[in-house]
């Protein structure tokens, strides 16, 4: 219970924070997961810019807790540089009572939902730690994806990680150790994986740096592109504009680079 209390605690900072200074234009419904109607946040360019590329970014919070106004700010930013950016909801443990396997196939309803509006703007995925993780495991193998953006990703986490925060996350009792860890991709990761950006802090005590280093070694092994950007000196969620607001705009400038040598190409 307590777990949950401060998970809640958490999204609501995250809400009061952004939602006056980072809203979205619009809100759709992308999908409905027992019997529950996931939401999307869209942020336009502006009217009359060129619109370079789409962009889905998913929320961390260890499948937890979160919601989508953590990244708002990104959002924001990366929208004024012609950039459509979607943040959308999926089930979390300390809300909906669900399981990290829940929250892959709410990622996966978004995926199919975004591929169907699919046109000729090229289409990014990515999120933030866990929801990093979620954009690797359920939409990094389609045809329409031009790269994945990942954030401080919960990746290559190791057998002693994983069992930790199986134990703290809340998941239920129905979901086995085995069935948790398959939520992180390191180990199949080698096949039809678009171009990647990793951004990681290298004091992130979470997924420590080395792990991330690893873990775009078995990308590059698998002769995959993959890019990883050094936060120096910084931990677990370095991208929060209103912690480390320097950060923040290294972040933005990170994915808009990134974005523009994807679609050049």
């Amino acid at each position: 219970m307590l777990r949950k209390l401060i998970g809640r605690h958490i999204d609501d900072y995250f809400r009061r924070t952004y939602e006056e200074v980072a809203p979205p234009d619009r809100t759709e419904i992308f999908g409905e997961a027992a019997g529950q109607s996931l939401q999307v946040l869209i942020y336009e360019p502006p009217s009359g810019s060129k619109e370079v590329a789409r962009l889905s970014l998913h929320h961390g919070g260890a499948w937890h807790h979160g919601n989508p106004w953590q990244l708002s700010a990104i959002a924001r930013d990366l929208s004024a540089r012609g950039v459509e950016v979607y943040l959308p909801e999926y089930r979390t443990a300390s809300r909906d009572g669900t399981s990290v396997l829940d929250a892959v196939g709410d990622a996966e309803l978004l995926y199919r939902w975004l591929t169907a509006r699919a046109g000729e703007t090229p289409l990014f995925l990515g999120g933030a730690s866990a929801g990093a993780a979620l954009a690797v495991r359920a939409l990094g193998h389609g045809p329409h994806v031009a790269g994945l953006v990942l954030i401080n990703p919960a990746l290559n986490l190791g057998a002693a990680r994983l069992r930790l925060a199986y134990h703290l996350l809340e998941q239920p009792p129905s979901l086995s150790l085995e069935a948790f860890a398959s939520i992180d991709p390191a180990e199949s990761c080698r096949q039809g994986l678009p171009p990647m950006l990793l951004m990681h802090g290298t004091r992130d005590v979470l997924v420590p740096f080395g792990h991330i280093e690893d873990f775009a070694d078995k990308v590059r092994s698998a002769g995959k592109s993959c890019e990883l950007v050094r936060f120096a000196g910084y931990g677990h969620g370095f991208a929060n504009e209103a912690l480390f607001p320097r950060a923040h705009r290294k972040v933005v400038q990170t994915i808009e680079r990134f974005v523009h040598k994807q679609v050049s190409r």
